[in-house]
C-alpha cells in the first residue's frame, strides 16, 4: 500500500497555495491514506476478477407499433398539409 509522508502533504499544500498547520497535515494525511487504500483495494478487486471494460453492445428488441391520434398535435401547428407539419425550406433546391 502506498504511503504519503507529511513532507509530501506540505509540498502538495504549497503547490496548491493552501496553508496547513501540523494538526491539519495529520488530518489530511489520514484522508489521503484512506483514499489511497480504497484505490488499492479497487485495483486488487479488478485484477482478481475477470473484469471486462464496458463494450459497445447492441440490444435488439421487436418493434411494436402503437396507434395514436395525430390531431391534437397537428392542431397546434401554424400550417398543416396531408397530416404533416409545413415548415420553411432551409436547403436550396437549385444545387
Amino acid at each position: 500500500m502506498a504511503h504519503i509522508s507529511p513532507d509530501e502533504i506540505r509540498k502538495l499544500a504549497r503547490l496548491s497555495a493552501i496553508e496547513l498547520d501540523d494538526r491539519e497535515i495529520t488530518m489530511v494525511s489520514g484522508h489521503i491514506q484512506a483514499v489511497l487504500s480504497y484505490a488499492a483495494r479497487v485495483q486488487e478487486v479488478l485484477e482478481s476478477t475477470e473484469y471486462v471494460a464496458y463494450k459497445n453492445t447492441n440490444i435488439t428488441r421487436d418493434d411494436q407499433t402503437v396507434a395514436c391520434n395525430p390531431e391534437p398535435l397537428l392542431s397546434q401547428a401554424p400550417e398543416v398539409q396531408d397530416n404533416f407539419f409545413v415548415v420553411p425550406a432551409i436547403i436550396d433546391q437549385k444545387s
